[in-house]
């Protein structure tokens, strides 16, 4: 199975062009996208619109949300950034359509599957060391060490545009470069193509060639200035081709960015991740499908529910504790998981949160939220909302791995004003599982008034 790799093509849509077209002629089955669509280019919105038409497993990436939270951003930047720095963000999100930014705020940070056996992760930096900028010269010490705390075989991040690919023990860690903005000096396009056999993984990296005067074309009748086209010319990044009065403080290709875009898997989340690993350790690796099937759908279908951080954290919570029940066997293994929840304190101290989390164990399957429930109407008349838009979630996510398989690999959403339609990549599911999720998705069709569509896409 051929796949291609590919990110960090920063609004450079004719390198783009060259590389899809590098890649069709290869005959690869899927493709991974690292992030960073945005940034110094001047196509942002074209080279959204292009990724988003294909079939692709993407993630979000660092630039691509620091231009979403540009417009509550740029006054307090205008003081701190040079200003060539303060433009090309301003200039990007300008140059967004709506249906453009809805569709990276959709995006995920990091995606979980596994491709013929293998556990892949996608992130644009690394979850478990965001302030690592991973490359040939990183320690084999630190690959060691984020292998050991991430779990897969196969790790796939994009950020620091310097692509390599390094072995530490079973995990490989690849990335592919940078698609528009190298900086090593060498201005093609660079991606990368995994053949994943049954028991070989071969990694190859390619330079592609493309029209860069389209490029600069762009950026002269887009009015951005000279500096950009020479990263363009050069394959450097900016300090390196107008480095002014800055000193660069990391190999970061951009900047260090907010640490709040960085943000690891919260102390709970790990805290419940064990739990249920110690109390039901065959169903945690379905509950980890699961949290990430949620969160999925939630990221997602943002602009429809618009809730926050903490119903996220929430449903993430809830989604890794909901079959803690099982250690009393299947009967009622929602009601008790809902009873261990509420009892550990030391699990989730805060007893708001503590609550909620169990109610949301509690709805994951069977009867519906219902005032007439003691641990229910105990909420807040916001709370109980909360409960039963997440539950709904939280049941869709459930009946989509309901053969614990983890059979979906990525999914997408799709809505308008009468009905959302997710649309699954999976591998082999079977007709209880379309039938299951299908199920549950009643209550969400209550609970925000659309009509849900599910189709499945056998991969």
């Amino acid at each position: 199975m051929k796949i291609a790799v590919l990110g960090d093509v920063h609004a450079n849509l004719p390198a783009l062009e060259a590389v899809l077209e590098d890649v069709f002629s290869r005959e690869v089955e899927m493709i991974f996208n690292t992030g960073d669509y945005t940034g110094y280019g001047p196509f942002p919105d074209e080279t959204v619109r292009t990724l988003r038409s294909l079939e692709i497993v993407s993630v979000i990436g660092n630039y691509d949300r620091k231009v979403l939270k540009a417009d509550r951003k740029l006054e307090e930047w205008k003081q701190k950034k040079r200003k060539e720095k303060w433009n090309a963000f301003k200039w990007a999100l300008d140059h967004l359509s709506d249906e453009s930014r809805k569709y990276l705020c959709s995006l995920p940070r990091e995606q979980r599957f596994k491709v013929k056996g293998k556990d892949f992760l996608i992130s644009h930096i690394c979850p478990e060391s965001p302030s690592e900028y991973l490359d040939a010269r990183t320690s084999p010490e630190t690959f060691r060490n984020i292998a050991e705390k991430l779990h897969a075989h196969v790790i796939i991040m994009g950020h620091s545009h310097s692509a390599f690919s390094y072995r530490s023990g079973n995990t490989w860690f690849i990335n592919p470069g940078s698609v528009g903005r190298p900086v090593d000096g060498d201005p093609r396009a660079s991606y990368a193509i995994l053949d994943i056999r049954p028991d070989l993984l071969e990694i190859q990296l390619y330079r592609v060639e493309y029209d860069v005067k389209s490029t600069l074309k762009g950026l002269e009748e887009k009015g951005l200035p000279d500096s950009f086209a020479q990263m363009f010319i050069q394959g450097l990044d900016l300090e390196a081709v107008d480095p002014q009065e800055e000193e660069r403080s990391s190999t970061d290709p951009h900047e260090n960015e907010d640490p709040e875009i960085y943000e690891k898997v919260h102390p709970l989340v790990t805290k419940a991740r064990e739990f249920t690993a110690e109390t039901a350790p065959i169903h945690a690796p379905h509950c980890r499908q699961v949290a990430r099937l949620s969160l999925s759908i939630y990221d997602q279908l943002l602009p429809l529910h618009g809730m926050g951080r903490e119903e996220r954290l929430v449903l993430e919570l809830g989604a890794n504790l909901h079959d803690i029940g099982w250690i009393e066997g299947q009967k009622g293994h929602n009601k008790t998981s809902m009873k261990m929840i509420r009892s550990r304190e030391d699990l989730i101290p805060d007893r708001r949160m503590r609550n909620l989390v169990a109610n949301l164990a509690r709805y994951h399957r069977k009867a519906d939220p219902h005032i007439k429930h003691a641990h229910f109407s105990e909420l807040e008349p916001g709370d109980r909302n909360m409960v039963k838009a997440l539950s709904s979630i939280l049941r869709i996510a459930d009946g989509l791995d309901w053969d614990h398989l983890d059979n979906v690999r990525d999914l997408f959403c799709e809505t308008d004003g009468t009905w959302v339609r997710l649309i699954c990549r999976a591998h082999n599911p079977s007709e209880a599982e379309k039938v299951r999720a299908r199920e549950k998705g009643r209550l969400f069709e209550e609970t925000f008034k659309r009509k849900l569509e599910i189709q499945w896409h056998l991969i």
